[in-house]
């Protein structure tokens, strides 16, 4: 896998990113500090991944936690 976006967050409230049919997506696991694929799921109805943003974290004093991701082809 080539990496494509190093791992971040992102600064805003939160990120809405339409689930691709190909992989790339994935999103740290911060218990097993592990990367999950972001899949899409068999659904005729169009998905969304709602990613938690730093300022959304900061506004709930961090009850939401930013969302670590990155994009790998």
């Amino acid at each position: 896998d080539t990496l494509s976006c190093i791992e971040h967050t992102d600064s805003g409230l939160v990120t809405l990113i339409p689930v691709a049919s190909e992989p790339g997506l994935e999103i740290l696991n911060w218990k097993t500090f592990s990367w999950i694929a972001v899949e899409k799921i068999q659904s005729s109805s169009p998905l969304l991944c709602v990613l938690v943003g730093e300022t959304l974290s900061f506004l709930t004093s961090y009850f939401f936690q930013a969302t670590v991701h990155k994009v790998v082809y």
